[in-house]
């Protein structure tokens, strides 16, 4: 498994064990950076910085040992959420 998939899996792991409510934006906006970059942590498309991961342990209140520990013996990784009403295109209309 390579570095960015482990941190990717480590980090949506430990977010949903704190709380299965608490979101993408919220963990973003403990850690100071963007949605759209923890998004991409989480989907292993990015590879944070030192500091990004030092913020993202804060956040989470855990070591930085934590986002390179092995992914746990049956750890299953969640479904993805059903998403909601598209709030971005609220009010348009599509075009005839």
């Amino acid at each position: 498994m390579n570095f960015r998939r482990l941190v990717a899996i480590n980090v949506q792991r430990l977010r949903l064990g704190r709380d299965p409510q608490w979101t993408q934006q919220t963990l973003a906006a403990e850690a100071q950076i963007t949605l759209a970059y923890m998004n991409g942590i989480e989907r292993a498309k990015r590879n944070p910085s030192f500091h990004v991961a030092s913020r993202l342990a804060k956040a989470l209140d855990v070591t930085m040992e934590e986002f390179l520990r092995p992914i746990p013996p049956g750890y299953v990784p969640p479904k993805n959420m059903p998403r909601g009403k598209n709030v971005h295109h609220k009010g348009r209309k599509a075009k005839a």
